[in-house]
């Protein structure tokens, strides 16, 4: 029997969201894994409802928008930065606040850290970290996520922790 859709308020979930992160590494982790279920979860009603495992990048991450902004999460931008690096921007995902940025305590998406994670899991044939780069709680655009091979990630986040730019880190190739 499918889960149930439970709606909740965008405020909640930001409230939420810094409770867990004010808990440090475990309120983050557990972020993360209702993520990554949610994510699960996407991905197999996208499944049923066509054939999302078979389609282009593109198409799958305009399929996936739709279905976010159909759950209230806001649209999905998918970009393709090289061979084995991808980016994705959940342009209003709720978790960064609301209208007014600078409504939440801490910063960083970590449920929209572990949805892709948990949508790419089971869309990809190998592991695909995501590590998020922007947030619009701190004033982005948009809620931007890189995705791909966990030492690629890894080496990109110590580059970003010294300083470097985002845009340089993503030019050293």
């Amino acid at each position: 029997m499918p889960d149930s859709v439970v709606l909740l308020p965008s405020s909640v979930l930001v409230a939420l969201a810094d409770h867990c992160a004010a808990a440090g590494e475990p309120g983050i982790a557990a972020l993360r894994e209702a993520g990554r279920g949610l994510g699960l979860s996407i991905f197999d009603s996208l499944v049923a409802d066509q054939h999302i495992d078979r389609l282009e990048p593109r198409e799958f991450w305009a399929e996936v928008g739709k279905k976010l902004d159909e759950l209230g999460f806001g649209p999905a931008r998918y970009e393709q930065v090289d061979e084995g690096l991808a980016a994705v921007c959940l342009v209003e995902f709720p978790e960064a606040g609301g209208e007014e940025i600078g409504t939440r305590r801490s910063s960083g998406c970590h449920l929209g850290t572990g949805l892709l994670g948990g949508l790419l899991s089971r869309a990809a044939d190998e592991s695909i970290a995501v590590l998020e780069i922007e947030c619009r709680a701190d004033g982005a655009q948009g809620c931007w996520f890189i995705l791909g091979s966990q030492d690629r990630l890894e080496a990109i986040h110590e580059k970003l922790i010294a300083g470097e730019p985002i845009e340089n880190v993503l030019k050293d190739r």
